[in-house]
């Protein structure tokens, strides 16, 4: 395709806008020409789906995903799934929201799917802003083969299947799925770069702190849990005191899971490496060792960046009796 513009001489000698357009193939345009229709703001329902649904059970461990490609940006207000709950157990289903398979998430929620629930649309309200061209929305049950999602075989297909949210497998199946859009935007937002003053994908951070006290000999601690969206773990400080009988480094053990990768390691392996309290630039500054009370603090100084969770557990694995208190404060970015 290729386009120019000119400007010719009209009714009058008064000076035309004068566009020539040849294309070759086939070639999609949109042609903007700001008239009122272009400031008035857009409401609409996008799905793709047919009139007879069959049934397929959702999983705990397989996320199943609807892939819109195009248009979609815009103030997403709800999405729904067609779905249904014959057993006698109540289900969970959980609707993650991104902008491609893999990758970008950027928010997700739940919805309960009570037993002996009959067919129909089930959902929940998101109001937030969307600025990406193309949506995915998968979903993924609390427990596997109680909550069953429709879909059918006919064109268009749009489902894509995955075990680990990486590798992801097309299916010749569309999931029905719909999402309820306000304020939706004509024309397309690259994956990546800046528009104007607006950085794509664009993040916004958070920040918590949180203590737990006298955690007893055997006992695991969650101290962070970053789940089901996408974004950077830019900042952490832990800090891990006895405070009654003996607990020594050896005795504390840290495991870290980034995107179902796990680590483990204790306490005193990370002090082999990164022991000098002068050494700011190690990826663990540790600012306070004390042998003796056995107390111990380190700052995270990389960014662990993560595409679907990122958390930390503090396991105190000295016999019964003997306790730690600890103290966290991390920030992160997330996508929006």
């Amino acid at each position: 395709m290729t386009a120019r513009r000119i400007k010719s001489p009209g009714v009058l000698g008064e000076l035309v806008d004068v566009t020539d357009i040849k294309t070759f193939g086939e070639t999609n345009i949109f042609i903007d020409k700001l008239t009122q229709g272009a400031y008035i703001e857009r409401r609409s329902t996008i799905s793709n789906n047919g009139e007879t649904p069959s049934w397929l059970f959702i999983k705990e461990t397989t996320y199943r995903g609807k892939f819109f490609p195009r248009g979609c940006r815009g103030f997403i207000k709800r999405v729904e799934v067609y779905c249904r709950n014959l057993t006698e157990d109540d289900g969970l289903v959980y609707i993650v929201v991104g902008r491609r398979m893999g990758k970008g998430i950027l928010t997700s929620s739940n919805i309960a799917v009570v037993a002996g629930s009959e067919a129909g649309w089930r959902g929940v309200d998101f109001n937030v802003p969307f600025m990406y061209d193309s949506l995915f929305i998968a979903v993924l049950a609390f427990l596997s083969d109680i909550v069953e999602v429709a879909y059918d075989a006919e064109a268009s297909p749009d489902e894509f299947d995955s075990d680990d949210f990486y590798d992801w497998t097309s299916q010749d199946r569309r999931l029905w799925i719909r999402v309820f859009y306000e304020g939706q935007t004509v024309g397309d937002l690259p994956v990546s770069g800046i528009v104007g003053v607006v950085v794509l994908p664009n993040t916004v951070g958070d920040l918590k702190e949180v203590s737990w006290t006298n955690r007893d000999g055997g006992v695991t601690t969650t101290v962070l849990n970053i789940i089901r969206t996408s974004g950077k773990l830019t900042g952490l400080i832990l800090h891990i005191k006895q405070v009654l009988g003996t607990v020594e480094a050896s005795d504390v053990s840290l495991t870290w899971d980034v995107d179902g990768k796990t680590y483990t390691d204790t306490l005193d392996y990370y002090l082999k490496p990164f022991a000098s309290v002068e050494n700011v630039h190690a990826p663990l500054n540790f600012f306070k060792i004390d042998d003796v009370n056995h107390e111990y603090a380190f700052s995270l100084n990389v960014p662990i960046p993560f595409d679907k969770k990122v958390s930390l557990t503090v396991k105190n694995t000295a016999a019964a009796g003997n306790k730690i208190d600890i103290d966290r404060w991390y920030i992160y970015e997330k996508l929006i």
